[in-house]
């Protein structure tokens, strides 16, 4: 196939002639040693989207997810592209309380599940109306559910997609139950763009093996790595669970060639592979990204790894995929300053400053946010998306930021939105105000801390306060601090001051050290 041809082709066609070219090739490979191969995973595939278009769902449609990594996962988001229907991921660390919002917010017609949240459907239940067609990953119907595996256990194993290059197929929201959760617009050829240009960006070799550190229920790991892999003929290892020590276990056993690093295990993972030098040297790149990360430990990284280092700079609305990423050459002759970036941007992207905020335009641009136009013109416009990172761009197009968003806090490589974590905590009793905040944390990045002010006259039960945030909020969410305060720091136009929260914050730590 020419580059011009690969270039054009769509999504599901692409994918589709990636697996009758290698129908017995493993696809996938589980926790559990169960491998699904090519010719399997799109048969299934196919017979979801017949049984979905059968039970009356059309183009356009919204299919909620609400399950664990794995093949039948892979086999859902496929289903949706050949039947033109839209996948909303639910994260699978979410409560039903956060699921809610969601839900409301993109009015899905079809739910589906993994066995292990039967309890959160049933309280989804209690809460209201759920999708009318459910499908339940696991043995056993309930819920009127029918099961994934009668669904894929027969039927026709080939369905003719007529998909274009506009149409939805994810909407990935980048906050939870804020009230007005946005959900990102990818559509085919977003997602198309981004499975291309990523096997450049990190250097996959023809049927690169992953072995998967990330969760799917991230909007950004199934383009970026499931459907990258996919579409080079690759096979994707679910890891679960896992640590440094099985990471290293996984890379050897199955050879991977390509994995990614979060912020947290980057010095347990030079410290390791230093160690153990055998283990790892099937790896081809490795990425890191999500978060900032301290130049000393990437330098740590690539004193044991080399030019395996991939750094880069994405974001949800750029179809979950890279704008920037590193060379091997910045890698091999830039130094520390290079390392201090997230790159240059990838063929095809543009970014600049306005105001000291990177701007971006590029071909893997979310199209908007669902139901959201003011959101959606203020963000998006005239092809450039502003993506509130404050940050440089020095002469030789190296992207430098320089804060993660103003408020956005990420722990750990996760986004936890500090007006979802205040919601929850201001509906406890007793709560007057409350401003959620970013901590710096030597290991996970940043840590949420909660400055609450009791009501007057009223004793503020911590312990309930705590006990709402472990039932509402997933536990990266939940605060690690609680502190009391008689009020909230206020600018002059009377707005709570996040800076100097966080300057209170950091003095009233530090008495504690």
């Amino acid at each position: 196939m020419s580059h011009r041809e690969d270039s054009t082709t769509g999504l599901v066609t692409r994918l589709r002639a990636v697996a009758l070219t290698y129908p017995e090739r493993v696809a996938v490979i589980e926790t559990d040693g169960a491998r699904t191969t090519y010719e399997q995973l799109f048969a299934r595939a196919a017979r979801v989207a017949h049984h979905l278009t059968g039970v009356g769902l059309e183009p356009g449609d919204r299919v909620a997810a609400w399950m664990d990594d794995g093949a039948p996962y892979i086999e859902l988001y496929l289903a949706a592209a050949m039947a033109s229907l839209t996948v909303v991921p639910l994260n699978s660390r979410y409560t039903a309380h956060e699921v809610r919002g969601m839900l409301d917010d993109s009015e899905p017609r079809a739910l589906v599940w993994s066995a292990q949240r039967d309890g959160d459907v049933e309280e989804l239940l209690g809460l209201g109306d759920v999708p009318r067609v459910r499908l339940r990953d696991g043995a056993g119907a309930v819920h009127d559910a029918r099961t994934w595996a009668d669904v894929t256990a027969q039927g026709a194993t080939s369905f003719e997609s007529a998909a274009r290059a506009d149409t939805l197929l994810v909407i990935g929201y980048t906050s939870g139950t804020t009230g007005r959760p946005k959900g990102a617009l990818l559509t085919h050829g977003s997602v198309r763009h981004v499975t291309r240009q990523h096997t450049e960006a990190y250097r996959l070799a023809p049927h690169s093996t992953i072995a998967m550190t990330g969760s799917m229920s991230f909007v950004s790991v199934v383009p970026a790595h499931v459907l990258t892999h996919l579409a080079v003929g690759g096979t994707i290892v679910f890891l679960g669970k896992w640590d440094v020590p099985s990471l290293l276990d996984a890379v050897q056993r199955h050879r991977a060639t390509f994995t990614y690093l979060p912020s947290p295990v980057l010095q347990d993972f030079a410290e390791q592979a230093a160690r153990h030098p055998g283990r790892w040297t099937s790896l081809r790149s490795v990425l890191h990204s999500a978060s900032k990360a301290p130049v000393d430990d990437l330098e740590h990284l690539v004193s044991v790894i080399g030019t395996r280092l991939v750094e880069g700079w994405g974001m949800t609305e750029n179809s979950g995929g890279l704008m920037t990423a590193s060379t091997v050459a910045d890698i091999e002759t830039g130094g520390r300053e290079a390392l201090a970036t997230v790159g240059r941007p990838l063929p095809g992207y543009d970014v600049r400053v306005v105001d000291d905020e990177l701007q971006v335009r590029g071909p893997g641009l979310a199209t908007g946010y669902w139901r959201r136009p003011h959101e959606s013109a203020a963000a998006f416009r005239d092809g450039w998306f502003s993506t509130g990172d404050i940050g440089t761009v020095d002469e030789r197009g190296r992207v430098t930021l320089l804060e993660r968003r103003t408020d956005l806090i990420v722990s750990g490589g996760m986004n936890v939105y500090p007006a979802e974590v205040e919601a929850v905590i201001a509906s406890v009793p007793g709560v007057a105000e409350v401003a959620v905040v970013g901590s710096p944390h030597p290991r996970w990045g940043q840590a949420v801390v909660a400055v609450v002010v009791p009501q007057p006259g009223l004793d503020l039960d911590l312990d309930a306060v705590r006990d709402r945030c472990r039932d509402r909020l997933a536990g990266y969410k939940k605060p690690t601090e609680i502190l009391l305060a008689s009020e909230l720091p206020r600018t002059v136009s009377l707005k709570v001051s996040r800076a100097a929260v966080r300057d209170s914050v950091a003095d009233r730590l530090s008495l504690r050290a």
